[in-house]
């Protein structure tokens, strides 16, 4: 869960304010950069707003723990979303008078990255419950304004966050939902080469990939399958010995699993 606040938002006088902070993270780091596909704006506005999206089988905005009707923001910030960085993005709160199935002035959004997911909120006193320090401001809004709709925001986001499923996971199965398949051999690879097998039922562009535990990209081939077995195969000779990640995207569907270098 990412929460910035407004731009002049300095609390510790190191120059930085949250978002900037959060946007050098976004933009400037040594896994993937832009991999979230959003950045905060430098923006202080505070509204109410219940410009929302009819996404009625989305599970933060009409999850188990209610319906989010409305959220007020007191001095915040909002985001702006790139799909083409990563196409997972969506916008779930925007701003008063904005287009909310655009990608601009939203103000809480999600995403997908490898197998991990994300939420983001450009305001902090949604989730503010009044128990911070009591020197400084506190704007308590998590249970009692816009008739509780931020607890269930927040709420309904952390169950979707902490649920496996709802992103692509690493796991040991290899068989997926619409009858495709991989298989890793040898594994442990103990030498310079890496065999894999992916079979589709159906005539799809497929993209083989390998990543790092935190995420880099560090191999990819594009291929078109058929309705037969694909073989590939990878040279791993550069790879320091640990876990490293297969991802094999096919049209809709995600497959992912580990291997082990020695």
């Amino acid at each position: 869960m990412m929460i910035a606040n407004h731009t002049v938002s300095d609390r510790n006088n190191d120059g930085w304010d949250s978002p900037a902070i959060w946007n050098d993270l976004i933009t400037n780091n040594t896994v993937q950069n832009n991999a979230l596909g959003f950045v905060f704006d430098l923006q202080n506005f505070s509204q109410t707003t219940s410009n929302i999206p009819n996404l009625q089988t989305d599970p933060i905005l009409h999850g188990s723990f209610g319906n989010v009707t409305s959220v007020q923001f007191n001095n915040g910030t909002s985001m702006t979303l790139n799909p083409s960085n990563n196409s997972t993005v969506k916008g779930l709160v925007y701003k008063t008078g904005a287009s909310n199935t655009g990608n601009t002035q939203v103000i809480f959004c999600e995403s997908n990255y490898l197998s991990g997911k994300v939420c983001a909120l450009g305001d902090s006193s949604p989730p503010d419950d009044g128990t911070g320090d009591t020197n400084d401001n506190l704007y308590s809004s998590y249970s009692s304004a816009v008739g509780g709709s931020h607890k269930k925001l927040l709420v309904n986001a952390v169950k979707w966050l902490a649920i496996p499923g709802t992103a692509p996971k690493i796991e040991t199965s290899s068989i997926s939902e619409n009858l495709s398949s991989m298989k890793i051999f040898p594994n442990p690879v103990h030498g310079n080469e890496l065999m894999i097998l992916t079979a589709t039922n159906e005539n799809t562009n497929c993209t083989l990939s390998i990543y790092s535990l935190l995420g880099q990209q560090l191999q990819t081939v594009n291929y078109v399958s058929g309705d037969s077995i694909h073989q590939q195969s990878f040279n791993v000779s550069l790879l320091n010995a640990g876990i490293y990640i297969v991802r094999l995207q096919n049209g809709n569907d995600c497959i992912i699993e580990k291997f082990v270098k020695q």
